[in-house]
């Protein structure tokens, strides 16, 4: 759902249940269907938290890989991020 006005693709945020420290961005909320069976296994159960906000208003964990986060849902579908 790419907005050609405002110049950004809105992502879904998700978290896994198992890992707090691990979140998978997608296209769309609960759409897995991009992501690998591995990733999923790995993930275990996840829970939608929110769809993105626009760059300025995100969080400053995000913000900080707002670009790739965008970049990999648009070309894969999908973005995981493992937080340290």
């Amino acid at each position: 759902m790419f907005t050609e006005d405002r110049g950004i693709m809105p992502f879904a945020i998700h978290q896994s249940k198992l890992n707090l420290k691990m979140y998978l961005f997608t296209r769309n909320k609960n759409d897995f269907s991009c992501v690998p069976e591995g990733i999923l296994e790995e993930m275990g159960k996840v829970k939608f938290l929110r769809d993105s906000f626009p760059k300025e208003k995100e969080t400053e964990i995000i913000v900080s890989r707002y670009k790739e986060i965008e970049s990999l849902v648009a070309v894969k579908g999908y973005c995981v991020v493992k937080l340290e």
